[in-house]
Protein backbone atom coordinates (compact mmCIF):
# COMPACT_ATOMS: atom_id res chain seq x y z
CA UNK A 1 0.00 0.00 0.00
CA UNK A 2 2.73 2.24 0.91
CA UNK A 3 4.61 1.82 -2.41
CA UNK A 4 7.21 -0.45 -1.50
CA UNK A 5 8.22 -3.49 -3.60
CA UNK A 6 10.78 -5.66 -2.89
CA UNK A 7 12.84 -8.55 -5.23
CA UNK A 8 14.31 -10.81 -3.96
CA UNK A 9 16.32 -13.40 -6.14
CA UNK A 10 19.29 -15.49 -5.31
CA UNK A 11 20.97 -17.95 -7.69
CA UNK A 12 24.08 -20.40 -7.38
CA UNK A 13 24.12 -20.82 -11.16
CA UNK A 14 26.20 -18.35 -13.06
CA UNK A 15 29.26 -18.95 -16.16
CA UNK A 16 31.30 -16.74 -13.75
CA UNK A 17 31.71 -15.41 -10.14
CA UNK A 18 29.82 -13.01 -9.34
CA UNK A 19 28.72 -11.64 -5.90
CA UNK A 20 26.29 -8.23 -6.98
CA UNK A 21 23.45 -6.28 -4.82
CA UNK A 22 20.78 -4.14 -6.99
CA UNK A 23 18.78 -1.78 -5.03
CA UNK A 24 16.42 0.33 -6.72
CA UNK A 25 14.98 3.56 -4.64
CA UNK A 26 12.38 6.38 -5.59
CA UNK A 27 15.85 8.53 -7.14
CA UNK A 28 18.17 5.95 -8.06
CA UNK A 29 19.46 2.71 -8.69
CA UNK A 30 22.18 0.69 -6.70
CA UNK A 31 24.59 -1.70 -8.30
CA UNK A 32 27.04 -2.49 -5.62
CA UNK A 33 30.15 -5.49 -6.85
CA UNK A 34 30.06 -7.03 -3.55
CA UNK A 35 33.62 -9.51 -4.84
CA UNK A 36 35.52 -5.87 -6.67
CA UNK A 37 34.55 -3.08 -4.76
CA UNK A 38 33.21 -1.09 -6.81
CA UNK A 39 29.01 0.52 -6.51
CA UNK A 40 27.37 2.95 -9.01
CA UNK A 41 24.72 5.01 -8.25
CA UNK A 42 22.28 5.98 -10.82
CA UNK A 43 19.98 8.72 -10.73
CA UNK A 44 16.76 8.96 -12.58
CA UNK A 45 17.84 12.34 -13.89
CA UNK A 46 20.73 10.49 -15.16
CA UNK A 47 23.06 11.27 -12.94
CA UNK A 48 25.97 8.93 -12.33
CA UNK A 49 28.53 8.40 -9.20
CA UNK A 50 30.76 5.98 -8.42
CA UNK A 51 31.16 4.63 -4.99
CA UNK A 52 33.99 2.85 -3.63
CA UNK A 53 33.00 -0.78 -1.27
CA UNK A 54 35.05 -2.82 0.35
CA UNK A 55 36.06 -6.41 0.27
CA UNK A 56 38.07 -8.90 2.13
CA UNK A 57 38.21 -10.62 -1.02
CA UNK A 58 37.18 -14.14 0.50
CA UNK A 59 34.27 -16.39 -0.66
CA UNK A 60 31.38 -14.98 1.98
CA UNK A 61 29.54 -18.39 1.80
CA UNK A 62 33.54 -20.11 2.64
CA UNK A 63 33.88 -17.22 5.03
CA UNK A 64 30.34 -18.57 6.59
CA UNK A 65 31.04 -21.85 6.85
CA UNK A 66 34.26 -20.93 8.69
CA UNK A 67 33.00 -18.52 11.28
CA UNK A 68 29.92 -21.57 12.05
CA UNK A 69 32.88 -24.19 12.49
CA UNK A 70 34.79 -22.00 14.98
CA UNK A 71 31.30 -21.23 17.09
CA UNK A 72 31.03 -24.81 17.23
CA UNK A 73 34.38 -25.78 18.13
CA UNK A 74 33.90 -23.07 21.20
CA UNK A 75 36.65 -21.01 19.11
CA UNK A 76 34.29 -18.01 19.68
CA UNK A 77 30.92 -16.92 20.54
CA UNK A 78 27.54 -16.74 18.50
CA UNK A 79 26.93 -13.74 16.60
CA UNK A 80 23.19 -14.40 17.14
CA UNK A 81 20.77 -15.81 20.01
CA UNK A 82 18.12 -18.32 19.47
CA UNK A 83 15.99 -15.49 20.42
CA UNK A 84 17.16 -13.75 17.87
CA UNK A 85 16.85 -16.73 15.02
CA UNK A 86 13.39 -17.29 16.31
CA UNK A 87 12.32 -13.71 15.91
CA UNK A 88 13.38 -14.16 12.16
CA UNK A 89 11.84 -17.16 11.47
CA UNK A 90 8.39 -15.27 12.95
CA UNK A 91 8.89 -12.35 10.79
CA UNK A 92 9.59 -14.54 7.62
CA UNK A 93 6.30 -16.70 8.44
CA UNK A 94 4.70 -13.41 9.06
CA UNK A 95 5.53 -12.36 5.34
CA UNK A 96 4.90 -15.41 4.27
CA UNK A 97 1.44 -14.84 5.39
CA UNK A 98 0.81 -11.39 4.04
CA UNK A 99 1.55 -12.84 0.65
CA UNK A 100 -0.39 -15.48 0.96
CA UNK A 101 -3.28 -13.35 2.14
CA UNK A 102 -2.62 -11.17 -1.23
CA UNK A 103 -3.08 -14.44 -3.71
Amino acid sequence: DGGCVAVLTASRASNKRMRRLRVVDGNSYWSVDLDGGLGEKVGWDSSLSRVATTSNGRDAIESMHEAFLAMVRGECASPVTGLDGLRAVELAERVSGAIEARR
